[in-house]
């Protein structure tokens, strides 16, 4: 199956996209992981249009979208597509209560975040899922280590309250695509010191997702419950030197 996507002002322009491709990488990191995957189409799916790419990857056995803010993911549910979607990306006073209602999952890095989320919660009747995202080395987003206390005991008020469900915990991996993966091992200790101080506080997430799509492949120890797989599903080489069988699309 292909799709073909054309500027509208440059008629010579236009891009062939095998969405079958894309539903064979899905499937490659289903088997090869042996856990759940969620297929990253944040940018408009990489520019490979952000629902084709989700139809595809769904059929291929992904279990998750993810992407970066609450257009993207709004519009996938205006596109009819109901499976779980997280968001991650959000200015500062961010309007929840449309993505809530919409079933969407909301990362939160902060107490701030988590007040918003659980205010919309209350306004809209309905129970936030969300994930708490740490920061354990990489320096893109997330609560740091020494934040993660006040963050765990929030969350765990807010969860008792029933106004937040805490449904994941996760973080970015620095290096995993590197031959060394340097500092990688040191990133897992950190998520596991992480792990136990949430558990003190009372919160058991049933889903907890650090790797991409190298540390996916290279990487047992970072599986864990979820698979975020951005470029891999996209046929670019995520360990570059090997060959994972992924097809361009």
């Amino acid at each position: 199956m292909t799709d073909t996507i054309s500027r509208p002002m440059d008629t010579m322009a236009e891009a062939v996209v095998d969405l079958d491709a894309i539903a064979h990488n899905a499937r490659t990191f289903v088997e090869r992981t042996g856990s759940d995957v969620m297929a990253i189409v944040k940018a408009n799916g990489f520019g490979h249009g952000a629902t084709r790419a989700a139809r595809a990857a769904l059929a291929g056995g992904a279990t998750w979208l993810g992407v970066a803010g609450a257009t993207e993911a709004l519009a996938l549910r205006a596109d009819g597509i109901t499976a779980p979607v997280l968001i991650w990306m959000y200015p500062p006073g961010q309007a929840f209560e449309k993505v809530l209602l919409a079933g969407i999952d909301v990362s939160v890095a902060t107490v701030e975040a988590l007040d918003a989320v659980a205010e919309a919660a209350r306004a809209t009747l309905t129970v936030a899922n969300v994930h708490l995202k740490l920061d354990t080395g990489m320096s893109r987003g997330g609560a740091l280590s020494d934040d993660w206390p006040a963050l765990f005991e929030r969350a765990s008020a807010l969860h008792r309250e029933g106004a937040v469900h805490v449904r994941g915990i996760w973080s970015h991996l620095a290096s995993a695509e590197e031959p060394d993966m340097h500092g990688l091992p040191e990133q897992l200790d950190s998520f596991d010191v992480a792990r136990r101080l949430a558990a003190d506080a009372g919160l058991e997430p049933e889903i907890v997702h650090v790797a991409n799509s190298a540390a996916a492949l290279r990487v047992p120890r970072s599986r864990f419950d979820l698979q975020r797989v951005g470029i891999g599903l996209y046929g670019v080489e995520p360990v570059p030197g090997r060959s994972t069988g992924c097809a361009p699309p």
